[in-house]
């Protein structure tokens, strides 16, 4: 737990902290990209059936998902949570069967269970750290709401005028552990100017939203027009013990010939982040 301890006082003092886990040796991340890659490549229709809806407002968010359209953020993405193995056993997706595919899927459950347990561990040396919180029991009892394994696919080329891939943000959940990427680009804090620096067994972790807001802090979200409908992205926060990371990706040389893949965890609690309102939408 030291080095847990020390690496969650890193990220509390300077927005992130990189650090070599333990049981970052398992993760065999190459030959996950490898099967996201495939299915990614996949005739349209072969690759809906890799499409799970949990939701209750038709917005999928398990599986196979592409999203994008817009100058930056264009990209597939497979989300992982345990609870899509009973939806494949119902629906047999193509290539469902194939030795690899499983093997794909495996990983990403054996995964799921070591990060589960990389979270109760921050949380528990939170409540050390900052006692009162009960940073433990905000952890959802459901495996599938505590934790989501985000693979990403940024096709190469994807850029803008100023370079950005993924523009500055916030993450919306409690913590996040950038776990690899193929191409550079990821930079945090304020000014953004932290990279992360690329290594097999090294881990970004940092907190998020749910945490500033959760430790006495005050969301603030921006109106912005996408497709016709107006949308809330966070815009910033005030006050709070712990400071939520802001973050971006930028496109560099090499995102320009190969595509830029990633693998994120997004740690949440149960409380949902406030809704915009008159109070905290900033005109």
């Amino acid at each position: 737990m030291t080095l847990i301890k020390n690496a969650l006082k890193e990220a509390l003092l300077n927005s992130v902290s990189q650090f070599h886990w333990e049981f970052s040796k398992i993760f065999d991340w190459p030959s996950q990209v490898k099967i996201f890659d495939f299915l990614t490549n996949l005739p349209e229709e072969d690759k809906k059936q890799w499409v799970f809806d949990f939701s209750k407002n038709n917005d999928p968010d398990d599986g196979l998902i592409e999203r994008g359209g817009g100058l930056h953020d264009n990209k597939f993405f497979f989300h992982f949570r345990p609870r899509i193995f009973n939806e494949l056993q119902k629906y047999r997706p193509f290539f469902y069967n194939h030795p690899d595919v499983k093997i794909f899927l495996s990983k990403f459950n054996l995964y799921h269970q070591h990060l589960l347990l990389l979270f109760k561990e921050i949380m528990t040396e939170l409540d050390i750290l900052h006692p009162g919180y009960d940073f433990v029991k905000q952890i959802p009892k459901d495996p599938n709401e505590a934790l989501v394994i985000r693979m990403l696919k940024y096709p190469p080329g994807t850029e803008t005028t100023n370079g950005v891939l993924a523009k500055a943000h916030y993450d919306q959940n409690f913590a996040s552990a950038h776990l690899y990427e193929t191409q550079p680009g990821l930079f945090f804090g304020e000014q953004l100017d932290i990279p992360f620096v690329s290594d097999a067994k090294k881990i970004a972790f940092f907190l998020s939203s749910k945490a500033q807001v959760m430790t006495g802090g005050k969301i603030f979200y921006k109106a912005i027009q996408k497709n016709g409908q107006t949308k809330y992205e966070i815009d910033s926060f005030e006050e709070g013990l712990i400071k939520a990371t802001k973050h971006v990706v930028l496109s560099k040389s090499q995102t320009l010939q190969k595509e830029r893949f990633s693998v994120v965890a997004f740690f949440h609690t149960m409380d949902p982040l406030p809704e915009p309102c008159l109070e905290n939408i900033i005109l």
